[in-house]
């Protein structure tokens, strides 16, 4: 089994000490000053073990990133030699590729670049593509698993192009955790109103249609009906209206207050746009790249060594609406 890594937040964290430096497909990258690496970048102490149990239990990593070697090995250097496990960051691969133009490595034909090939015992390349890289691995497809943090430079394109397993790190995913849990009473909240907003429509429809019966028969039997009779249907119609304002009254002050707690629940997430992986009750555009294209997504690689080394992750069973 093969493990790829990008170096990123998988393998280091920006901190709230610092700027979150990140870039959209097609836009140049800013990184923060590796001078001071402990400004921007936030270790992880269940990082270094879980690489070590992997390679240990005979899984080859390798390190694939658009990082320059300098900057790699300034980030990494901190990140996991720094007294972690007393290791230099290097030994904890077994290839490491540096400039990779990442997505387009996963589709081009650029050579290996010339330069450093070897990083103390470790092989080190630079540029290339996915060809070159997988004939290094002596594995191809769905003998890697790639963990990335980047929806489309390295989830979607791996995936697509070259048919690797992917596990997609997602920083946020402790926190929208977190949030969900704290939620619970507020969605519970959310469907006792939807659940009482269904009899309220059920009851809408039952009271229009008698309106619209008492109606068209007060139109087409007045000439028959006893005067008593239509009197008594003026007032039946009387208390059908007002049984239907009362309903849509009621309606009204129910969405309003799912809307109020929705915003409360908003609020635990992100004040500016909610939960990541959902606008209102569906998939956002990102919660939907991810559960197309990620095999299995996590809040860092470290939960990696919660498990065991050959761990097979099953995906929930899928139902159709009518198996509900």
């Amino acid at each position: 089994t093969v493990l790829g890594f990008s170096e990123g937040d998988q393998l280091s964290s920006f901190s709230s000490r610092g700027p979150r430096m990140g870039a959209e497909t097609g836009l140049q990258i800013l990184k923060p000053d590796i001078a001071a690496p402990g400004d921007f970048l936030t270790r992880d102490p269940d990082l270094a073990p879980a690489l070590r149990i992997l390679r240990d239990n005979g899984k080859k990593l390798f390190l694939l990133t658009n990082s320059d070697f300098a900057y790699t090995d300034a980030v990494l250097r901190y990140v996991l030699a720094d007294g972690i496990l007393d290791r230099p960051w290097w030994s904890y691969f077994d290839l490491l590729v540096t400039d990779s133009q990442k997505p387009g490595f996963f589709a081009g034909d650029a050579p290996w670049a010339d330069g450093r090939g070897d990083c103390h015992g470790t092989p080190c390349f630079a540029g290339g593509n996915v060809a070159l890289l997988e004939q290094q691995l002596g594995a191809a497809g769905d003998e890697i698993l790639y963990v990335g943090d980047h929806i489309y430079g390295d989830i979607l394109r791996s995936k697509k192009s070259v048919g690797w397993r992917t596990l997609m790190v997602v920083e946020e995913l402790e926190h929208e955790i977190r949030a969900t849990e704290e939620s619970s009473a507020d969605n519970a909240r959310i469907d006792g109103l939807q659940v009482e907003n269904e009899g309220i429509l059920t009851r809408l429809l039952e009271v229009r249609e008698a309106l619209e019966a008492g109606r068209d028969t007060k139109l087409t039997r007045y000439r028959s009906l006893p005067p008593e009779d239509l009197k008594a249907l003026d007032d039946r119609l009387a208390a059908l209206t007002g049984e239907e304002h009362n309903l849509d009254r009621q309606l009204t002050a129910n969405l309003l207050a799912i809307r109020a707690i929705e915003l409360e629940i908003r609020q635990r997430f992100n004040p500016f746009w909610g939960p990541l992986c959902k606008v209102d009750s569906e998939l956002s555009r990102f919660g939907d790249q991810m559960g197309d294209f990620a095999c299995v997504y996590t809040a860092r690689v470290s939960n990696l060594l919660f498990y065991p080394p050959d761990k097979y992750f099953l995906s929930p069973e899928e139902f159709l609406p009518h198996e509900l």
